[in-house]
């Protein structure tokens, strides 16, 4: 028997992609987060952070560049790259920094998604 071989899946999102980040950003928060926190706040969080209005404007933001990871033909995760000037108290000029990255499930862990 041949052992079953995981494929692995890297595209730049689109604009088309925004429910499918919608849907993978509200899961991985709240995988990570809903032990740590009341019901009201995750309630505030989700409301304010997994709106189509402002995920669809950092979708068209040409600083950020939003990547989503598949396996096997299913979502597990994104990224969002950001570049521009850092936040207040990093010192320097321009950087490219990882703003988001969130895997869902088994594919929530970096060593997890090594193997």
């Amino acid at each position: 028997m041949t052992p079953h071989r995981t494929t692995l899946n890297i595209r730049r999102a689109q604009l088309e992609d925004v429910d499918l980040l919608l849907e993978l950003g509200a899961q991985t928060f709240a995988e990570t987060f809903t032990e740590d926190n009341t019901p009201e706040d995750m309630a505030a969080y989700s409301a304010a952070s997994f709106n189509i209005q402002s995920l669809t404007a950092e979708l068209l933001d040409p600083l950020s560049i939003f990547l989503i990871a598949d396996v096997d033909g299913n979502a597990a995760g994104y990224a969002k790259i950001h570049s521009g000037e850092p936040q207040s108290g990093v010192e320097g000029g321009p950087i490219v920094r990882f703003a988001k990255m969130a895997g869902s499930g088994s594919w929530s862990s970096i060593d997890a998604a090594m193997h």
